[in-house]
């Protein structure tokens, strides 16, 4: 088995989603995967890609972990979200966008802003051996 491989079934394992059926294709391919539940605090562990190999696939990664509130709730209220704009670049509504799963909206966020605007600076990349090292 491949580390890929072991990558994916230890998320898969764990419930872990994607915007994609597959969760290697997210992980890999669009740089996103979410927990399917919330810890003790309310909060989503949440796995980003940062940098890409040459044949475009994610191969570092950062983690974080925010509530659904906080994260996406909150953030569009701030006064530097430009909530018409990115409502438009979606095309559609705010209640259409928020009854979208929790992957959905991180990854319209962060295809609109970048990962640095939503989740602020990174301070340790994971490459795919660490990623097996993550306690979940």
């Amino acid at each position: 088995m491949t580390i890929q491989e072991k990558v994916i079934k230890k998320f898969e394992k764990a419930g872990y989603k994607g915007i994609d059926a597959s969760l290697e294709i997210s992980l890999f391919e669009y740089g996103l995967i979410v927990s399917s539940n919330t810890d003790e605090n309310g909060e989503y562990h949440i796995i980003y890609g940062l940098d890409m190999d040459d044949e475009g696939g994610y191969i570092a990664f950062e983690q974080c972990c925010y509530s659904e509130k906080s994260l996406l709730e909150d953030t569009i209220y701030e006064s530097w979200f430009k909530q018409d704009g990115f409502l438009n670049y979606l095309g559609m509504t705010l209640k259409e966008w928020l009854e979208l799963p929790v992957v959905h909206k991180i990854s319209d966020m962060l295809s609109y802003y970048g990962y640095q605007n939503i989740f602020g600076e990174t301070y340790y990349k994971h490459d795919l051996k660490s990623l097996l090292e993550i306690k979940l």
